[in-house]
């Protein structure tokens, strides 16, 4: 175990300490894990650094749910936790990946042969901003308020929906929309999230 955060002097503490939001104590958990789950995502994707971003995007789920979890088996439930979050993830990351290397294939048929691999790539990626610019555009006053608080702010549906005093339930549709919308982009979640906050305060700021 690695060195265990002031006041803790057993697992159980620190399991504790880390439902009760120290940082330490997370820094903690994630020296002791994180080493298994990286080797364990790495067999699941074959890819370093993919896996590395799974890891990482697991354990930070983790964090933000960590009050709500029941972590009555100490670090064995965490791990549990994490292994379910790094396999769900991973289908979603191959999933994606999958379908960005159809859609190039299906572009590279209209595109011709001697054109540079890099210019086509940097079409892609001009193609995504453009359609991101687009669905910034046609979201409405309370999305952009909603995105605002959730993503650029980091807040939670609750805070949101008491800062806009707004029902949960509609801050949720707000949300679900504006993720169905970063997903519909063929890239990883974790790759278009700062790039369409980039594009959304440009547009605004």
């Amino acid at each position: 175990m690695t060195n265990l955060p002031m006041g803790t002097t057993t697992k159980n503490d620190l399991v504790i300490k880390f439902q009760e939001g120290c940082a330490r104590a997370f820094s903690a958990v994630y020296d002791e894990l994180s080493p298994f789950l990286y080797l364990y995502a790495r067999k699941l994707t074959k890819d370093k650094a993919i896996a590395e971003e799974i890891v990482q995007d697991a354990f930070v789920a983790l964090f933000h749910k960590r009050s709500g979890l029941d972590l009555t088996k100490g670090l064995t439930g965490i791990k549990a936790y994490l292994i379910v979050c790094i396999q769900h993830r991973t289908m979603r990351t191959l999933e994606i990946k999958a379908k960005a290397e159809a859609r190039i294939r299906e572009l590279s048929h209209h595109i011709p042969v001697a054109q540079d691999p890099e210019v086509f790539r940097q079409e892609i990626v001009s193609s995504i901003y453009h359609r991101m610019r687009q669905e910034i555009k046609k979201l409405s006053k309370t999305q952009r308020q909603v995105f605002e608080l959730l993503f650029i702010e980091e807040r939670t549906p609750e805070e949101a929906s008491q800062i806009l005093h707004l029902s949960k339930k509609t801050v949720e549709n707000a949300k679900s929309h504006i993720v169905g919308i970063l997903k519909s982009s063929e890239l990883h979640f974790t790759t278009i999230l700062p790039i369409f906050i980039a594009l959304y305060l440009e547009s605004y700021n």
